[in-house]
């Protein structure tokens, strides 16, 4: 069923011009960069798209959280109608009724042990025809030279974005509310357990709200406005450690916590602080630059806009409890496509000394002139040319999960 559907899609593709796409419907990240690449791909070979984002649907019954489709309630001159329009509803109606069954059925053997948790619960459609458009268009010959020159044109295709007026209307009372200056807006993230319903899903990937007070009190010293995103779980701040409260707003635990709102902000914002977490890709959508705190891997990093950086957080080998540096786990061989935490590491997050340095040389110019930061990106650029050079076209191209990696984000930073 779903071999016909995508059949059916590339078919519109070719004979009428037109991109379908149904998202991740659980990670943002993963909806976002689908999205992303769609919005590249209607550009560069003068397509539309219809993008069909599930139902807002809230249970306590479902293993993981359905994204809020409100994220994306804006629409672009390469979008066929608005995303959030009503006529929409019926195409979700009748695909939520076809793999209703299957869903029922995945919750069952939930909840009786028989299945484990899942992102599959819920169609998504138009990723293959994504996947071999950029195979196809990128990869003649696997080169780090080639992938590299073709990463630097596909990036510099750029889009624009208009939210509905609801939205507007809402963000002015918010700007109002709060007498925000929208022009000097840092948007903050720090990945927390609270999104997922596990708590122990991926929790290498978060970090501690509390090392980044001393970075929002030098940003708000500088003069902007520090607006928080995320979700109510997220632990907050005590008041008496923010120096200055007019310029720190947590949305996360505000009336104002809406999807439409958060997503304004990455899109306004002047740059973005956050990690390798969901919003991220939000503010890649954006194209806004971006800072990236407790990195765990380099193939899920930062593109090649060069006002954007990153650190990483610190590895310590299991076996010997030495610390070893990013480009020391790369030279090993000790990774999994993005998930260092699967191959003996314990990872150490930023300390706060750490990002308070790191945002004051950023704010200054200073991070990415440093002799240690172009050390190392050689260093890192180096190893992950070698692993090009050493993999096989065929098992690259065939793996979609390996090509993704290593076409999204194997170059970053260069």
């Amino acid at each position: 069923m779903k071999k016909m559907l995508e059949n059916f899609i590339f078919y519109l593709y070719e004979r009428h011009n037109l991109i379908i796409l149904l998202p991740h419907p659980i990670a943002i990240g993963n909806c976002c960069e689908e999205i992303f690449e769609a919005c590249r791909v209607a550009t560069l070979y003068h397509k539309r798209i219809l993008l069909i984002l599930p139902p807002i649907i809230k249970s306590r019954f479902l293993p993981f959280k359905l994204l809020d489709a409100k994220l994306f309630d804006f629409t672009s001159e390469i979008f066929i109608i608005k995303p959030m329009n009503k006529f929409l509803f019926i195409l979700r109606v009748i695909i939520w009724s076809i793999t209703l069954p299957i869903i029922l059925l995945s919750f069952i053997l939930l909840k009786m042990k028989l299945k484990k948790p899942s992102h599959n619960f819920f169609p998504y459609l138009g990723q293959s025809l994504l996947f071999n458009l950029i195979k196809k268009g990128r990869v003649k010959k696997f080169s780090y030279d080639e992938a590299v020159s073709e990463k630097k044109k596909r990036e510099s295709i750029k889009f624009q974005f208009k939210f509905s007026e609801e939205t507007i209307k809402n963000v002015e009372l918010f700007i109002r509310k709060n007498n925000i200056d929208s022009n000097n807006i840092v948007c903050l993230h720090v990945r927390t357990p609270s999104f997922y319903k596990n708590i122990n899903h991926a929790t290498y990937r978060n970090a501690d709200i509390l090392n980044y007070i001393d970075s929002i009190n030098l940003l708000a010293e500088k003069g902007y406005f520090v607006i928080r995103i995320g979700d109510s779980g997220m632990p907050k701040i005590p008041e008496n450690l923010i120096h200055h409260e007019n310029k720190y707003f947590d949305l996360a635990h505000s009336d104002f916590n809406t999807a439409p709102i958060n997503s304004w902000i990455v899109s306004i914002c002047r740059f973005y602080v956050g990690m390798q977490s969901g919003p991220f890709d939000l503010a890649r959508l954006y194209d806004k630059p971006i800072l990236l705190t407790n990195m765990y891997t380099p193939f899920f990093g930062i593109e090649s806009d060069p006002k954007s950086c990153g650190i990483y957080k610190k590895f310590e080998n299991v076996q010997d409890n030495l610390l070893w540096d990013e480009v020391a786990v790369i030279s090993s061989g000790k990774f999994n496509y993005g998930d260092f935490a699967v191959n003996g590491f314990n990872l150490i997050e930023n300390n706060s000394y750490e990002l308070e340095q790191f945002i004051e040389c950023y704010l200054n110019g200073e991070f990415k002139n440093s002799d240690v930061y172009k050390i190392k990106l050689v260093q890192r650029n180096e190893l992950l040319k070698k692993l090009i050079d050493v993999a096989k076209l065929d098992n690259i191209l065939n793996d979609k999960e390996l090509f993704r990696w290593v076409l999204r984000s194997i170059f970053t930073e260069i």
